[in-house]
């Protein structure tokens, strides 16, 4: 992990440093690295987690945090890429400001997964809506986009390892297909549930549930 940081570390400091009369050529260079480190990284960030979710260490430090405060600063790691597809994120808390038991860096996790995903694979000039319900004695999140959807026989297989359904990025993304696997196991960790609704041409729902007393 470390040599992959080192260069999308330097090939991140190249570009913000690039002078105005380098040549394009040279941009796209150092542009690919940068992709291609944050790319790699990202793999195998999800593997070592997928690794050691599978052998039982799923290490959970959870304390009492306030969930909204948490929403919003998911939010606005991902506002950027967002904005860079015209996409608007609009979050209704439904007068809710639950205060749970969870750990915070794992559920950042979870959110930043499910919130990217509705980024890659929605359309330029659409909303993805971001709502906190309470159910019961559980408070459910659900990020729904206005996408492509996803084919009700391959709904199924998002959130198995290495899974992917023909639902294509819209912005040429490039996903490992372990992210969603990583959501279930983690959110199950806290004692919720994960789970999905789609309809072709429509969009997506990706929700999560985590216990109002745990």
């Amino acid at each position: 992990r470390s040599p992959i940081g080192t260069i999308q570390m330097i090939a991140d400091l190249l570009l913000e440093s690039f002078e105005e009369n380098s040549t394009e050529e040279n941009y796209k260079f150092l542009n690919n690295i940068l992709i291609t480190s944050k790319f790699s990284l990202n793999v195998l960030n999800d593997l070592l987690d997928i690794s050691a979710i599978e052998s039982g260490k799923l290490d959970l430090q959870k304390v009492k945090s306030n969930f909204l405060e948490i929403i919003m600063q998911s939010i606005a790691i991902n506002q950027p890429f967002a904005k860079n597809k015209n996409i608007t994120i609009k979050l209704n808390n439904n007068g809710l400001y639950p205060v749970l038991v969870f750990d915070k860096i794992k559920i950042i996790q979870v959110l930043n997964n499910l919130i990217s995903n509705a980024i890659k694979y929605s359309t330029p000039q659409t909303v993805i809506f971001i709502e906190i319900e309470k159910e019961g004695d559980e408070i459910i999140t659900r990020v729904v986009d206005q996408g492509q959807g996803i084919p009700e026989n391959e709904l199924h297989l998002l959130f198995g390892m290495f899974q992917r359904t023909s639902t294509k990025a819209t912005g040429g993304e490039r996903s490992t297909g372990l992210g969603l696997a990583i959501v279930k196991k983690i959110v199950e960790g806290h004692k919720g549930k994960v789970g999905v609704k789609s309809e072709l041409g429509k969009g997506s729902t990706f929700y999560f549930t985590l216990p109002l007393n745990n």
